[in-house]
């Protein structure tokens, strides 16, 4: 079944926060700080680590899924799959701003560097998030900008995933290991002035994780293929190209490229270029006013002589005949039948700096308030033995949960019962989860 994550912007008055974001996937934040890490990721492993990881790699085949392979704690984050994703609302302030935009490729070039903003935030070393097969949440209470008006501040949102419908798989390709991200995100937003049968759907697919040099070499890891961003309403989308460095290349890690297309006319409109851990840039093509200037240059023509005489010629007249009938050759400045723009004014400026934005801190319930599901609760003694680098008793609390998952579902296929999710439901025709009212 597909995934459907829908978030919906609109501007707000101080007093409407409470209802700024509604999401299937509702922001949070994570509890402990994580912050930029420097370029290169990489990790060089200890003996022990070692030898656990390359007996687990000799029990594998090449392309064999990773599901059910418990993975030894000391390649896992101390946070939840639910807390990483709200790595993309520790910027808020690139969401709440774009209803505010008056052009469609402003607002969609914004939606870009949304979602392109959350990815250089992450522990340091060669780590996957904890994840849970059946069912994880995770709540905030509140979410602020320092320094900022109170109209930007976020209050009260949660993020759940059901694991049944939305699941990464992973994949062992021998000396790599990937997963691979399926489902999307849906994030709706309604222009300032505009009603909600005017909002904009962009749909947002997420580009696969790599753990590179995983039996030899140095382990580091990146993010590779392509991630789409298409919004029907204004006929843009993108395919940003997250590149892979390679085994023989010196290509740097962590670059992205990649044209903003009108889709009906294949034309681009804007480029996206840099690195999602450091600064990213955008190149918007703005077209000339092409059609005028033939306007005018046709009419100059008519008050013109076809074939002026030699004194007409190096008349003023004359002049801007030659200069009009030079210009009417020129091919419309967006054609249908290219994929380059022509005839436009470049202007490259700076999107985004991973190095000076402010990453917003995010608070969570106390421990006694949370449900037994919650991510922090329930991989509290996980996370414990990964700080007090005690792989024993982290394997063995994190091995002890998953077993209870897979008991807790194969229980319920023996009754017969279906398994329902608690906070979404699939639309009947396409089977979209979208979250209940």
């Amino acid at each position: 079944m597909p995934v459907d994550s829908i978030a919906r912007f609109a501007p707000t008055s101080n007093d409407d926060l409470d209802d700024k974001f509604e999401s299937a996937h509702e922001l949070a934040g994570p509890a402990e700080s994580h912050t930029s890490i420097q370029t290169v990721e990489v990790e060089v492993l200890d003996d022990e680590p070692r030898s656990i990881l390359l007996s687990l790699v000799s029990q594998l085949t090449v392309g064999m899924d990773l599901h059910k392979v418990t993975l030894p704690t000391f390649v896992l984050e101390t946070r939840s799959m639910c807390e990483k994703i709200t790595d993309f609302f520790s910027h808020p302030d690139l969401i709440t701003e774009i209803p505010t935009l008056n052009d469609p490729v402003d607002r969609f070039i914004a939606v870009t560097r949304f979602f392109l903003s959350g990815w250089h935030i992450r522990p340091k070393g060669v780590k996957n998030p904890t994840i849970l097969y059946l069912v994880n949440s995770f709540d905030a209470r509140g979410l602020c900008l320092m320094g900022l008006p109170r109209s930007t501040f976020v209050n009260k949102f949660r993020i759940t995933l059901q694991y049944q419908h939305l699941r990464p798989k992973s994949r062992f390709l021998g000396n790599s290991a990937a997963t691979l991200m399926h489902g999307s995100t849906r994030i709706r937003i309604t222009p300032q002035g505009a009603t909600p049968s005017e909002s904009e759907l962009y749909v947002i697919t997420f580009p696969n994780v790599y753990a590179r040099g995983i039996l030899f070499g140095t382990m580091y890891t990146e993010l590779g293929d392509v991630a789409t961003i298409t919004c029907a309403e204004t006929d843009l989308y993108t395919a940003i190209d997250f590149k892979t460095r390679g085994v023989f290349s010196d290509r740097s890690l962590n670059v992205v490229d990649g044209p903003i297309k009108q889709k009906s006319s294949n034309t681009i409109v804007a480029q996206i270029s840099g690195k999602w851990s450091d600064e990213l840039f955008v190149e918007k093509f703005v077209e000339q006013p092409h059609q005028v200037y033939k306007d005018i240059l046709v009419k100059i023509q008519s008050l013109t002589p076809t074939r002026p005489s030699k004194s007409v010629a190096n008349t003023l007249h004359g002049l801007l005949h030659k200069a009009s009938s030079a210009m009417l050759s020129i091919p419309s400045p967006m054609s249908s039948t290219t994929s380059s723009p022509i005839n436009t004014i470049s202007r490259k400026k700076s999107l985004f700096n991973a190095a000076t934005a402010i990453i917003c801190p995010k608070t969570v319930p106390p421990e006694s308030e949370m449900e037994s599901f919650e991510s922090q609760r329930l991989w509290k003694k996980v996370t414990k033995g990964i700080l007090n680098k005690d792989l024993d008793e982290a394997t063995a609390e994190k091995t002890a949960i998953e077993e209870n998952q897979r008991r807790i579902c194969k229980l319920r296929e023996d009754k017969g019962e279906a398994w329902h999710p608690r906070f979404f439901v699939a639309k009947a025709m396409c089977g979209l989860l979208t979250l209940k009212s």
